[in-house]
This record gives structure tokens, sequence and C-alpha cells, in this order.
């Protein structure tokens, strides 16, 4: 520390015009900690709880699927016998499942909410009252199940040989080939 101030002084008195000294002074330092910890108190004091509705997320899907079918429709894009029947498939698929603290139901209205609406996560957080990374997470999930649903769901159907007037016009039997190896590849 005696060498700091050495250095300061001599900084000082070599005709700089500032003094420096003064703005690195240990009562400066003492300020500036006293600051700090003032700061991280207040900080730690002043927490206010985000996201405390009464109605959870589990409550908002029971209540949509035991009122009015059209409310399920507007948000889900499905009627509620609909939306119970690919909950269970995807539960079935062993694709979603019920974690400690959302039920698979819950995790499928955050994504379809998200996918169907156009929701922003932020708007879908403070619905379901979870915060931000879950909601995340829901819609990450959701997505990867419904992908893997879609494999099972969507097969080509062999309609037996190619129709003649495709196979005569080079030019539009290119596309349909072009379709039947993509739906082959992701299929698979």
């Amino acid at each position: 520390m005696n060498v700091i101030r050495n250095c300061r002084y001599t900084m000082s008195r070599n005709g700089s015009g500032d003094d420096i000294s003064d703005f690195a002074s240990d009562e400066d330092d003492e300020f500036g900690a006293l600051l700090l910890m003032t700061t991280c108190v207040l900080v730690d004091v002043e927490k206010i709880p985000c996201r405390t509705s009464i109605l959870t997320g589990n409550a908002y899907i029971d209540e949509l699927m035991t009122s009015h079918p059209l409310r399920c429709y507007e948000n889900f894009r499905m009627k509620p016998h609909v939306f119970l029947h690919l909950c269970e498939r995807l539960k079935n698929l062993d694709v979603l499942h019920d974690s400690r603290y959302l039920r698979a139901g819950e995790q499928l209205g955050i994504g379809l909410l998200v996918l169907c609406l156009g929701v922003g996560q932020h708007t879908c957080a403070e619905r379901f009252q979870h915060s931000m990374r879950t909601v995340h997470l829901c819609v990450k999930r959701v997505v990867r199940a419904l992908a893997r649903l879609a494999k099972e769901v969507i097969k080509p159907i062999n309609r037996g040989p190619v129709q003649p007037e495709i196979l005569e016009k080079p030019k539009w039997y290119l596309y349909f080939k072009v379709c039947l190896s993509l739906i082959t590849f992701f299929n698979t």
C-alpha cells in the first residue's frame, strides 16, 4: 500500500496538476464499500413476489376442460375431448410425462398456447403462474413430443404404382419423387 501511495504522491508532484491521491484515498474506498453493501441490502430487502395469481396453471386447464367447449377451442384450437385424447396419446408414447410440479396436461396447454396462438412466453408465464425457464422447457418438450407423434401418425400410403400421367411427364415426376423421398426420410 505504501508503494501505491508513493506512486500517487510522485505522480501528483510531477506536475500533472490533478491531485490523484484525493480520489484513491482510504476514505473513498470505505465509502464505496459502504455504498456497495447498502445497495446489496436494499436489493435483498425489496423483493416482491411475481406471479401470485390465485388461479394456477392446473386450475386454468381444469377450468377450460370443464367449461364451454368454445373456450378450449379458442385457446388450443381443439375441443376438450381432443385435447385430453392428445395428452393421453403423448403419455402412452412416453414422450410427455407428469413431473413433480407440472402435469402433462398443463405442459401440453402451455405448448399449444404458444404454438397455436403465437402467445409470447412472458404472457404464458403469467397465465400459468410459472417462471420463464419453466415455460421455455414446457414448449420445448411439447414441440419434441409432437414431432415424435408426427413420425407415428404421418406415414406415406402405398397407393400402388405411380400414375401414368405423372410418369410420362418428367417435369411433374421430379416434384413427386422429391416429396416421397422427403416423407420417407423424415419417417425413418
